[in-house]
């Protein structure tokens, strides 16, 4: 999707972050983490005992029912462990906010990265998955390609599928919906906002989210 956005974002850092100060922009808002360690991964909710299992993740997303482009809302965490002895994290903050608040402990400090940020475009990054006609309560989105059966923090009614001119039900999909942080044009990041539910997208176009 190629639509931009009023607006600008914002890149925070602090590269010495604590798990208390980690633990507490989890708790602030974000709904759901990607989460990653050396032998597997995972897309679930967020909470804020996450970074104790996970030495890595990013969080986003917001507690509110919908998402537009064209409103941006809430705040993108990423973290990394660097030193499991003092339990301290490399951490970002994206937003569109330029007046947001960060916790801070002791001697860490948030220092602005990549200020030459000057505009916003929309991304969607389709995820790996269709979701199995045959389910009842609990959605399984299965993969063809690698055989495999997939779990998304997802709630979907059935009876709100949409449906193609045939009257059959259409794909449905997973995809996460954010911004492309420009710089004189060019995207430098990419920043996670929202995970939608019912997506209709060709199958040709699915991906899968990188590890970061």
């Amino acid at each position: 999707m190629q639509l931009d956005v009023d607006g600008r974002g914002y890149v925070y850092h602090c590269p010495t972050a604590g798990l208390g100060t980690l633990q507490q922009l989890l708790a602030s808002d974000p709904k759901w983490a990607y989460v990653a360690d050396l032998a597997e991964a995972d897309l679930g909710y967020c909470t804020a005992e996450l970074p104790e299992r996970w030495p890595a993740g990013r969080a986003f997303g917001a507690g509110q029912s919908a998402f537009k482009f064209e409103e941006p809302i809430g705040l993108e965490v990423r973290w990394r462990l660097i030193d499991p002895g003092q339990r301290s994290y490399d951490v970002y903050v994206l937003t569109e906010n330029e007046t947001v608040s960060l916790p801070a402990e002791g001697n860490e400090t948030w220092k602005r990265s990549l200020e030459d940020v000057d505009g916003l475009r929309a991304r969607d990054i389709v995820l790996w998955g269709e979701m199995d006609r045959e389910y009842s309560d609990d959605p399984n989105w299965m993969v063809a390609r690698i055989p495999q059966v997939l779990k998304y923090p997802l709630k979907i009614k059935r009876e709100e599928w949409p449906a193609d001119p045939d009257g059959d039900p259409m794909l449905q999909r997973v995809v996460i919906r954010g911004y492309d942080y420009l710089a004189g044009g060019v995207a430098i990041a990419t920043r996670w906002a929202w995970l939608q539910q019912g997506w209709v997208v060709p199958q040709a176009e699915s991906t899968s989210p990188s590890r970061s």
